[in-house]
């Protein structure tokens, strides 16, 4: 049987990624166990089982927890525990992170460069010491936002092997999208004998001929998959590799990790601190508290844990970004980085009218509702309509961009997937959790939250906030309310509001109407009478006359924030020293 599970409060589907199986549970219900997952779209699960007895009408959504993989993760506790020799140098990083000193470094020849000919200088340290790692050292590698950080694994990978063939490196990752990319950018190469330990249903086309099935991995020298795949597979019971190159680690629980480490010599993460951390599962909530140890398994990245412990020439930032052009990696470095970020994009900006001339909009909506739909999650009505005036705006003046509209809900997300249809591909509107490790030539970021209370939510969290803005490569627009989110996060969005006015930005509802009315369409914000109210506030009616219909066909009058009434465009005034239209008064601050 089939059926779609909608998860409430707007739980992002994208946690139960690289999770085969579900469990649903609901009192006065049998438990629903070995779900499998077959598609995650938003809040929605596309799951299919055996059972024919009657899904609840609702209940909880957990990862069915392995008894394999438990197993495998306990056994690893148990053994650095009684000092078993097969965990000996695991248990000496434990104790003592570094203690072999730093990789010396490899020299890189030019002749055997397979992808980087030219690598930057932190590039090419951070290869050179992975090659030159003996067994039992470990190698955190850093990589912000857009740095290039799987062109060193890749080429990591290819110089080790194209050293020597016969080396043999497990690469894994808590997801098989990330497992998906690294393998992917090492096809093609005769010398990377590629293994694949995965369900058929889990990979993609062109990487399913790498899927092996029998029993011997010898013939491979680079073996792939997700953490908890390659945990409970027999085959590996027994094989230690030469190298465990783990990425995205900053989203690995320890108890993932410490069940890897034992199956290789040597240990290269790769992550980021400063982006989304592990997502908890049922597998780690089961275990119970005894020691520290167990806390740390249960709570934490093992990256995370280890990265101020090892010596610092154990460890390397790569701070060289090629993806976001300077206005916008700039935010992003100041406020997540300490400013160390260098920015060397190569992207010319887009041919845009004004306000979307430059790469930083803020398009400040003021106080346009919030709402909650029939599952409580979040939504806001006015936004939609005002993303699907920026994204026609552009389609208009370049259609071959590649555009992604994400927001900070699902619920959101639902409703502009709807709106967008034909102007922005459904692949390309997506939650912020699920867009991690994208980009976009332009991003538009619906922000969503606008109360009397200030009451944010999740958006308070520098991380989601990293992750949202730094997916854009040319053109970041912020859709949002600066008076709420501000209030909610005064550090976070602050300083984000400040950067807009400084280096991009900050736009009223009038300046998008204007730039519709300039690229010859209609404005959704103009037809969109009055959002859709959850808690309603009480509003005083803007006073004086209603300019007349002839002067907003002529272009006279543009819209109220609200949508309810035009307000005459000599209303509005500069902005950020720029003769061009500012911000419009909203009826809360006429008030």
């Amino acid at each position: 049987m089939r059926a779609i599970l909608h998860l409430v409060d707007d739980a992002d589907g994208r946690i139960y990624r690289g999770i085969d199986s579900l469990t649903v549970r609901s009192a006065g219900f049998p438990e629903y166990r070995g779900m499998s997952l077959d598609r995650i779209q938003g809040s929605n699960l596309w799951v299919s089982f055996r059972r024919y007895d009657p899904l609840p009408d609702e209940g909880i959504v957990l990862p069915t927890a392995s008894v394999e993989m438990f197993e495998a993760q306990r056994s690893v506790i148990r053994q650095l525990q009684i000092g078993s020799p097969r965990t000996g140098a695991l248990a000496a990083e434990l104790a003592d992170p570094g203690w072999l000193g730093s990789p010396p470094r490899v020299p890189l020849d030019g002749k055997k460069a397979h992808h980087l000919p030219d690598p930057n200088e932190e590039q090419a340290e951070a290869v050179a010491r992975v090659m030159g790692m003996r067994p039992g050292q470990l190698y955190l590698i850093q990589g912000p936002p857009g740095t290039g950080k799987t062109t060193a694994i890749v080429e990591s990978i290819r110089r080790i092997l194209g050293r020597n063939p016969n080396a043999s490196i497990l690469l894994s990752s808590h997801s098989n999208d990330a497992v998906d990319t690294g393998q992917e950018r090492l096809l093609g190469f005769s010398h990377v004998r590629q293994a694949r330990i995965a369900e058929p249903g889990k990979v993609p086309r062109r990487l399913r001929p790498t899927l092996v099935e029998g029993d011997d991995l010898t013939p491979y020298n680079l073996v792939a998959g997700t953490c908890n795949r390659l945990t409970i597979d027999s085959r590996l019971r027994f094989e230690v590799f030469d190298w465990l190159i783990l990425d995205e680690a900053n989203k690995v629980r320890a108890n993932e990790a410490l069940a890897l480490m034992p199956l290789a010599k040597r240990w290269v993460m790769i992550g980021d601190l400063k982006q989304l951390p592990p997502v908890m599962e049922e597998a780690a909530s089961t275990f119970k508290i005894e020691t520290p140890l167990d806390e740390l398994v249960r709570d934490d990245s093992y990256y995370g844990w280890v990265w101020d412990k090892v010596p610092a020439s154990s460890r390397i930032m790569l701070p060289r970004q090629y993806r976001m052009r300077e206005p916008i990696g700039r935010v992003v470095s100041d406020l997540f980085y300490e400013g160390k970020l260098i920015h060397e994009a190569p992207h010319p900006r887009m041919p845009l009218p004004w306000p979307f001339d430059r790469e930083l909009v803020w398009v400040d909506t003021g106080a346009q509702d919030e709402y909650r739909d029939a599952q409580r999650s979040v939504a806001n009505e006015f936004e939609v309509a005002l993303c699907k005036d920026i994204t026609s705006i552009i389609r208009r003046r370049v259609r071959k961009a590649h555009l992604a509209v994400i927001a900070m809900y699902n619920s959101q997300v639902n409703r502009l997937q709807g709106a967008l249809k034909g102007i922005v591909p459904p692949d390309d509107i997506e939650s912020v959790d699920a867009f991690e490790g994208r980009e976009s030539d332009g991003v538009i970021l619906s922000l969503v939250r606008s109360n009397d209370r200030a009451a944010i939510g999740f958006l308070n969290d520098p991380n989601r906030v990293n992750v949202a803005i730094s997916r854009a490569k040319k053109l970041l627009v912020i859709v949002g309310d600066s008076k709420t989110v501000i209030g909610g996060a005064p550090e976070l969005f602050g300083p984000l509001f400040e950067h807009c006015k400084e280096d991009g930005l900050v736009a009223g509802v009038g300046a998008v109407v204007t730039a519709c009315q300039r690229v010859g369409i209609r404005s959704q914000v103009q037809r969109l009478s009055r959002p859709h109210r959850g808690d309603r506030r009480t509003r005083r009616r803007r006073r004086g006359p209603r300019p007349t219909a002839e002067a907003v066909a002529n272009g006279e009058a543009t819209a109220s924030p609200n949508g309810s009434e035009p307000l005459p465009v000599q209303a509005e005034a500069e902005s950020n020293g720029s003769p061009q239209p500012a911000p419009v008064e909203t009826p809360r601050e006429a008030e």
